[in-house]
């Protein structure tokens, strides 16, 4: 969501699919993928992960798509490069590049962030007693 709101405020014009691109969409458009996630426990309820993006632009026919796509690289650098998340929260992306294959431009990113995972809390026993009888007394 961060992604594509980022994407909307400064692309008005171009349409933004996630997840799935229709059969008939309509170019210039952006494909907002998650490719991959991997969390790592740190301490405790601490975990590390990492969201990995493919974001492919479709360039505009009528342009030449080679000067568009490099052009939306340039801008994507900056503008990717902290993303606000829904609950206000400023996030990095890291690993930026970018490829252009069969006139696509494939920009690759990904967010790394700290989570907890809070647990339930067991109760805890109302009380316990113990007896220990020590050798040699009664």
């Amino acid at each position: 969501k961060g992604i594509s709101k980022t994407l909307k405020n400064r692309f008005s014009n171009k349409k933004i699919y996630i997840d799935e691109v229709p059969q008939d969409f309509v170019e210039p458009c952006f494909f907002i993928k998650l490719l991959k996630l991997d969390e790592k426990q740190v301490i405790g309820e601490r975990y590390f992960r990492r969201y990995f993006f493919d974001i492919r632009y479709f360039p505009d026919k009528i342009e030449s798509k080679s000067r568009d796509i490099w052009n939306t690289v340039d801008i994507l650098q900056d503008l990717l490069e902290l993303i606000t998340l829904p609950n206000g929260s400023i996030i990095r992306g890291t690993n930026r590049n970018a490829e252009s294959e069969d006139n696509i431009l494939h920009y690759f990113i990904s967010y790394n962030m700290y989570v907890i995972k809070k647990k339930d809390q067991e109760e805890y026993m109302e009380s316990l007693e113990h007896k220990q009888l020590v050798k040699g007394s009664d």
